[in-house]
């Protein structure tokens, strides 16, 4: 028996108004598939929200997704695979080899101009900095087949809607509710960051403990046991009401407009933030990536020109040559260049070093395949990779949720993104846990440190409270 259909929410159309020829369309595609197979149906979206980022809708199974050229908004579940471990990348392959060859796909135009020019479907992916991650709200990595995806990409949007064959029979009324849900954010004005007063409790033992590790790695950089490790640290704050995680993915999409925007929900909160790295693109068979470290801030002795901050890119970049020549058949590095980053009332910007590299994987080799080889980067663990995740796990470093692991999406040829979730916070009501860190190498000075990730910090505060006052604890260093 189907599920009765949804009723429409005052103002908003119903899918089956909107597009008459759906149902019809997903029963022809259901009646030729295999029970196991993935039903997509990708439909010329309304003209909404055609301005500005595309909404953040704040529940446990959303996520979504901001670059200068691609952004979308996931809603749903068609299909979930998750797994842990040594050889989760290896599992989540497999899975989306299993998934891509049973992905039924079929496109519903209705442009006037009977271009087409459809979006094809996607999975969005993520998984955390170590392959065991404990008692955390988001599962250590996990591939997602969303039900309904809005995506906007080269000035059009798309509407995709993805079941399970043997689902087919539920979807409108699922697909329904959900497009009910979207289309009156769509409709809607977006409500403005709220005027927060955010507090940062006092916290010297935490400061001082990050001071007593970067020194402990200076040590074991002393003795030849690493080249480099990546510290991290997080600050709580609390905000005089609870914060909304749509206004402030809203903000950062327009304050850090070409970094990679995320917002992903889970069942405590949202994870969310601006993150300027990419771990890897793959697009046709052309593969692009980049060695993003070395940090500038706007302070006289911490100029990227500095030896420590060449020393440091030099190595995450000869890294990523060492790492993926046996994966490509074409692999080549463009000249160093530097990045700079929107600044704003808190911070002059960041700048990091960065070599952006090209090439053209071997035949067989595809996204999850390089993901397994690049992650972790020395960018945000050390080097050598070996040793310097064996001296974090042994000094009690914490990577939660998903912060400097990956981050992205792939679809059902192969193409995807990932970047790497950095400048983040875990929102959960009135309170905002965020993270940073810093690469440390022979000459790094502990205090000079722990104001680098006071500065890093300073990006997701801008779009917490853009209008607070700057926390004193948060912009004493580093000025």
């Amino acid at each position: 028996m189907s599920r009765p259909q949804a009723r429409p929410a005052a103002g908003t159309v119903s899918l089956g108004q909107r597009y008459p020829g759906l149902a019809g369309e997903l029963a022809a595609l259901a009646a030729r598939a295999r029970p196991t197979d993935l039903l997509s149906l990708c439909l010329p979206a309304p003209p909404l929200s055609m301005a500005g980022p595309l909404p953040y809708l704040a529940a446990p199974d959303s996520l979504a997704w901001q670059r200068p050229d691609d952004a979308w908004l996931a809603l749903g579940a068609a299909c979930t695979v998750e797994s842990a471990g040594p050889g989760r990348f290896t599992a989540l392959n497999g899975a989306w080899q299993g998934l891509a060859a049973r992905w039924q796909i079929a496109a519903m135009s209705q442009d006037s101009d009977g271009s087409g020019d459809l979006q094809a479907p996607l999975a969005h992916l993520g998984f955390a900095f170590y392959d065991a991650s404990g008692d955390s709200p988001l599962p250590n990595a996990r591939l997602r087949v969303p039900a309904l995806l809005l995506r906007r990409r080269a000035g059009r949007q798309t509407l995709v809607l993805t079941c399970p064959a043997h689902g087919a029979a539920q979807a409108m009324a699922g697909w329904e509710a959900l497009w009910q849900t979207l289309e009156r954010t769509l409709l809607s004005q977006p409500a403005p960051l709220a005027a927060l007063h955010l507090q940062r409790p006092p916290a010297p033992l935490p400061e001082q403990a990050f001071v007593a590790r970067t020194r402990a790695a200076l040590a074991a950089i002393a003795r030849g046991e690493l080249d480099k490790v990546v510290l991290s640290r997080r600050v709580a704050f609390e905000a005089d009401s609870a914060l909304e995680p749509a206004a402030v993915f809203a903000a950062l999409a327009t304050q850090q407009a070409d970094s990679s925007v995320f917002a992903v929900g889970h069942r405590a909160g949202t994870f969310l933030g601006a993150t300027p790295e990419r771990l890897l693109s793959l697009q046709d068979g052309q593969l692009h990536t980049e060695a993003l470290a070395g940090t500038g801030w706007g302070r006289a002795d911490a100029p990227l020109t500095s030896d420590k901050n060449q020393r440091e890119h030099g190595w995450v970049a000869e890294a990523i040559r060492h790492t993926l020549a046996p994966l490509c058949a074409e692999l080549q590095a463009a000249p160093a260049e530097v990045l700079q980053l929107p600044g704003g009332r808190r911070h002059a910007g960041l700048s990091h070093l960065r070599t952006p590299f090209h090439g053209r994987p071997a035949p067989g080799v595809g996204l999850f395949d390089l993901a397994a080889r690049l992650h972790p980067t020395p960018a945000v663990g050390g080097w050598p990779a070996a040793p310097a995740r064996e001296w974090l796990q042994a000094h009690g470093e914490e990577r939660p949720l998903w912060y400097s692991g990956g981050l992205g999406w792939i679809d059902a040829a192969g193409n995807g993104t990932l970047a790497v979730p950095l400048r983040c916070a875990d929102l959960r009501g009135n309170r905002a846990e965020l993270q940073a860190g810093a690469g440390i190498v022979a000459g790094s000075a502990a205090e000079q440190e722990l104001a680098e990730t006071e500065a890093k910090l300073a990006t997701m505060l801008e779009a917490l409270a853009p209008s607070a006052p700057a926390p004193a604890a948060a912009s004493r260093r580093g000025a």
